[in-house]
């Protein structure tokens, strides 16, 4: 099968997700009603800014892609916008041209992911300096049992006052976000800003997170750990990535049997034979399906096939790529 045409697919994709009238922000997701009319929704763009970054420049380094040149400079303006608040985190600025301002850390992981991508894939100095800015905020905000602390992030404090009046709003504004969906999804980009920069304060970082993560999101046996309350199911699957990426990077095999196990064990309830997977984790009827949860299935198959000697799970590999992944 020839995959280049696929690819290339996706890739217009990516360039065809970016909103011309929102000065090339891309759209959190397509609507699409009874009567087939469309529309763009465009939430949480700090979510899917980095999300772009890192697939399209990915993308071009593997086949050569091209993005074009307004593009590539609208997007970018768009990341420098989105990082320009004290926090030094991928935050949506409180202007209404550059989308509704949210507090969430879920997309941390989404917005080292486009500094990696810049620093990786463009050698940006900005990239560089401005993770190490972003590893800083994390490592003061963040504890070694897991913690966040809230009250230090001043884009919260600063949106709390700006809706202040509106407490319904404040709800949907200010999230305090899961440990697994903040930061043990954020582990595999701390390792892969580390591989592109040297920058020793991510490995740290990493170290951090996956040490709090082996002991309370995952079991020996393989088996699903809930003290940590996970419930989206890309998150939870992020997080295996992130805990076997750290292990195989330092050697710490105690990482790697645990994901494994957990691949063998709980991952096989989730991810289904045909690739299928729901958004949200163990619901009683899943109607939810998406694709970022198999393409994770298959890269840890990839990687313990690869890294681990698992040769076993290379054919999961092929049969989610080709049943799940290609198709969508």
């Amino acid at each position: 099968m020839d995959l280049k045409p696929r690819m290339e697919m996706a890739g217009k994709n990516l360039l065809d997700c970016l909103s011309a009238a929102r000065g090339y922000l891309p759209y959190w997701s397509l609507g699409i009603d009874d009567d087939r009319r469309a529309e763009f929704r465009m939430t949480s763009p700090n979510h899917n800014i980095g999300r772009w970054w890192d697939a399209v420049l990915r993308l071009e380094d593997a086949t050569g892609f091209v993005v074009p040149a307004h593009l590539e400079g609208g997007m970018l303006g768009n990341t420098y916008a989105f990082f320009d608040n004290p926090d030094q985190v991928c935050f949506a600025p409180l202007r209404p041209e550059l989308g509704e301002p949210i507090f969430e850390i879920h997309s941390l992981r989404e917005g080292l992911l486009a500094l990696n991508a810049l620093a990786r894939y463009r050698g940006s100095e900005w990239a560089v300096e401005q993770g190490h800015r972003m590893l800083e905020s994390v490592a003061r905000l963040s504890d070694d049992d897991g913690n966040w602390d809230w009250d230090g992030f001043e884009y919260r404090r600063h949106l709390q006052d700006v809706l202040k009046d509106d407490p319904e709003l404040l709800k949907k504004r200010v999230v305090e976000t899961g440990r697994v969906e903040s930061h043990g999804r954020l582990i595999e980009a701390l390792v892969w800003f580390y591989e592109s920069t040297g920058d020793s304060l991510a490995l740290d970082l990493a170290g951090r997170f996956a040490r709090y993560h082996l002991k309370n999101s995952v079991n020996v046996d393989g088996t699903f750990n809930d003290v940590s309350n996970s419930t989206h199911t890309h998150s939870y699957l992020g997080m295996l990535r992130g805990l076997l990426l750290y292990g195989v990077t330092t050697g710490q095999h105690e990482y790697v049997e645990a994901v494994a196990a957990t691949y063998e064990v709980t991952v096989p309830t989730i991810v289904k034979e045909s690739g299928w997977a729901c958004h949200d984790l163990f619901v009683e009827n899943p109607t939810r399906g998406e694709t970022s949860s198999p393409g994770d299935s298959a890269q840890i198959a990839l990687w313990l096939g690869l890294h681990a000697g698992r040769t076993k799970h290379l054919d999961d590999v092929e049969r989610i790529v080709r049943s799940r992944l290609l198709p969508a």
